[in-house]
């Protein structure tokens, strides 16, 4: 559950949050989904891209993916956070230190599909 915190607290749906961003829509043939692609206008901000897949036929949820950067003590942290609905999330943080360290961490969790490669 705590690693769900990582989505949950992305929620650009907020009064205070929601005029930050732009809304974008397109059908996409090849994935049959609807994305609703949401994208801060101002490039500063930790929250950068958020894109929610709707299947195309029945809108029902598929998937999202968050892209944010941020900075914290002396390094800066670019998280890709992917949710498939019913079945797994994946958070993938690069870490860039001034010192130059670059670290990568990947937390999957799987609970109704296959391993991601």
């Amino acid at each position: 559950m705590k690693l769900t915190n990582s989505f949950l607290s992305k929620d650009i749906t907020t009064p205070a949050l929601k005029p930050l961003f732009r809304e974008s829509l397109f059908h996409d043939l090849t994935t049959k989904s609807i994305t609703i692609n949401y994208t801060a206008i101002d490039s500063l901000s930790d929250i950068q891209n958020i894109s929610v897949l709707l299947d195309d036929k029945t809108n029902k949820f598929k998937r999202v993916f968050i892209r944010s950067s941020y900075m914290k003590e002396d390094s800066l942290f670019l998280e890709q956070d992917n949710w498939k609905a019913g079945k797994s999330f994946q958070i993938i943080k690069s870490i860039a230190t001034k010192s130059g360290t670059l670290t990568e961490i990947e937390t999957t969790v799987i609970w109704n599909d296959k391993p991601y490669h």
